[in-house]
């Protein structure tokens, strides 16, 4: 890797660190220096038609929406990958409105770490998790900003305004979980707080979480180990790496 192209990953680090947030600094250096954190491979980029992404992730195990996937496709034709047809999927129906995102998937959810809605963001989280964890009923989401903090703290390795916290039933279970606020960008320690949510309510399945560098975010699945493998063998990437 040449020395412009770590000094571009450096400044994409500095001004929009999902992957920051989510393993740290140190972290981050090590796939700037090292090239070990991301994976970029040739199964990332092979192009084909809607329907045969759509059948390969079935054959995977993993049922998406095809009927969902051409509605929200601006050109149903044009050529795509299988990580193109997770994106779209999980991403959901825009509204330029509102500048908002609103999940439509049972199978898929992805989201763009950087939130428009702060306010909401992790109601918007838990609303999209809800969508594809079929063995949970998630209900009563409250977001608590009493801990934010008008200045933000760039004191700290990873800048602040305060903290937040937000609660809901599970099931008809009570959790909470306070958190480091990031001004408009979630948190990932949320993710981890959900996974373990599920684990304490015996959910058959598990979520598995994918960083995308192209939406500045991550897609989200819920399945059994077999189909999580299958999926990641048919992307050509492994589970908690960077995919750019």
């Amino acid at each position: 890797m040449n020395k412009l192209m770590i000094l571009l990953l450096c400044l994409i680090a500095l001004l929009m660190p999902i992957s920051v947030q989510a393993y740290g600094f140190s972290e981050l250096l090590d796939f700037l220096l090292y090239n070990d954190y991301y994976d970029q491979s040739e199964e990332n980029t092979k192009l084909m038609s809607i329907e045969e992404a759509v059948k390969s992730l079935h054959d995977a195990g993993l049922d998406v929406e095809l009927d969902l996937i051409l509605s929200l496709s601006d050109d149903p034709n044009a050529p795509c990958t299988v990580l193109d047809i997770l994106i779209l999927l999980g991403l959901g129906e825009y509204d330029p409105a509102t500048l908002q995102r609103t999940p439509i998937s049972h199978t898929v959810y992805a989201f763009d770490a950087e939130s428009f809605d702060i306010e909401g963001m992790y109601t918007n989280f838990l609303q999209g998790i809800q969508m594809i964890v079929p063995d949970v009923v998630i209900s009563e989401i409250q977001e608590d900003l009493s801990g934010m903090t008008i200045e933000m703290d760039f004191s700290k390795e990873i800048p602040t305004d305060g903290t937040r916290s937000f609660s809901f039933l599970c099931n008809g279970n009570p959790y909470s979980f306070e958190l480091d606020s990031h001004g408009d960008w979630f948190n990932a320690e949320a993710i981890g707080f959900i996974e373990e949510v599920l684990r304490k309510e015996n959910c058959p399945k598990r979520l598995c979480i994918l960083d995308v560098m192209e939406i500045q975010g991550s897609i989200i699945f819920y399945a059994d180990e077999e189909t999580i493998a299958n999926v990641l063998n048919l992307l050509g990437i492994q589970e908690g790496k960077m995919i750019f």
